[in-house]
């Protein structure tokens, strides 16, 4: 009798052990289908969108937030099942609801900064992408909607893991079946979604689409009326026909917030050098509201012309921008400095061609018959800055 009865205890412990054992997997499961779902539904579809648009950069917030999610979720899942009580699990998924939903909001600025400065080191530790008090107060609703949504998450994970249990196979471990409703989550990440998507995503997004559709258009030879169909601005890339081409990449160069009236400056360089800088705006409600373009200018012209007015200083000490009215372009002191340092190189011959771009920020190389070669950075949009020129093959100043 008593073998028996030890012999029951130590399955009893057993199938606990086996319990303990499943349940935690069950809630590390969960959570990586949680987050991996929240990585692909937010920002899957956003890369996406971007793609088929030629936008710079498409799929880093994926590539960078899908490990993230993945991690952040999985962890608090595990954790959840280490306890029983459902307090708990409400608790941990509420702070990872609104973890989740901060890192989303903060994912097209922080994100697009981290992925430039792996692109492309002449940009290393430069905000590239700010992120500003507009969209720090879209990040701030976010977290507080995404807190909610985890007390849900957390609520229905205690009541998941049992069930994954029920299902389990007669050893003790995960059926397909026990993963089956473990995707009971999914649903979850929808509304979140959702409003990742209205308050964040379709700002930076949406401005790209309109001005890669305006080109696109453009060059399948659309007439007014087609433009008008799409809710387009015809006469913002009507004039630049002859000069698009086929291939070209969208970026993002500008965004300004002011007063509630918000604006973004979106360029679309061409392949031979080419580019243009079209200015969109919102119009409508805090949540979707409608782009529209409104103008589009010949920007390469520009940048050539503010190196040409570079040269032109350090040959004759003139200069140039400082008598536009409308101080477009600002030259740090510095530049000047390093222009006067390299007089005996710089020659009146030379030949500007575009040497990169992120966001807002871009390159212009000068090669001169002299065979000296610089490339010097801009930044803004409105106001433009030329902060640092630098030899080619040589470190920055």
């Amino acid at each position: 009798m008593g073998e028996k009865t030890l012999s029951d205890s130590e399955t009893d412990r057993r199938q606990e052990a086996e319990a303990r054992k499943l349940t935690r997997s069950a809630g590390a499961a969960y959570g990586l289908i949680f987050g991996l779902s929240f990585a692909l539904i937010i920002w899957g579809r956003d890369g996406a969108l971007l793609a088929s648009a030629r936008a710079n950069l498409a799929w880093a917030k994926l590539l960078l937030g899908l490990p993230i999610a993945v991690i952040v979720a999985s962890l608090i899942g595990w954790l959840a099942s280490l306890f029983s009580s459902t307090a708990i699990y409400i608790t941990l998924w509420a702070i990872a609801g609104a973890l989740l939903s901060w890192i989303a909001g903060r994912m097209p600025f922080d994100g697009g900064n981290i992925a430039v400065w792996l692109t492309d080191r002449r940009l290393w530790g430069l905000p590239v992408f700010p992120y500003g008090e507009s969209a720090q107060a879209r990040t701030e609703l976010l977290l507080l909607i995404g807190g909610g949504i985890g007390i849900a998450v957390g609520f229905l994970e205690s009541l998941a893991v049992q069930w994954a249990w029920d299902r389990a196979t007669p050893r003790g471990r995960m059926s397909l079946q026990s993963w089956i409703v473990l995707l009971v989550c999914i649903p979850l990440v929808i509304p979140l979604a959702t409003l990742a998507e209205d308050l964040v995503y379709q700002r930076v997004r949406v401005p790209q689409q309109r001005v890669s559709e305006s080109v696109a258009l453009a060059l399948s030879g659309a007439g007014e009326d087609v433009f008008k169909q799409h809710g387009l601005n015809y006469f913002a890339v009507d004039t630049f026909r002859e000069d698009l081409s086929q291939s070209y990449v969208i970026h993002q160069a500008g965004y300004r917030d002011i007063g509630g009236y918000t604006s973004t400056q979106i360029d679309a360089v061409f392949e031979d050098g080419f580019a243009l800088r079209c200015e969109t705006t919102e119009v409508g409600m805090f949540f979707s509201p409608e782009h529209r373009v409104l103008i589009c200018t010949d920007i390469s012209k520009k940048y050539a012309g503010w190196m040409d007015d570079l040269i032109h200083a350090s040959l004759t000490g003139e200069r140039r921008w400082s008598d536009d009215p409308m101080r477009t372009l600002s030259v740090e002191e510095d530049v000047i400095n390093w222009l006067n340092s390299h007089n005996d190189r710089i020659g009146a011959s030379y030949q500007v061609t575009r040497a990169g771009q992120q966001g807002g920020w871009v390159f212009m190389s000068a090669r001169f018959d002299t065979g000296f070669e610089m490339i010097c950075r801009f930044h803004g949009t409105s106001s433009v800055q030329l902060d640092q020129c630098e030899e080619v093959g040589q470190p920055a100043p």
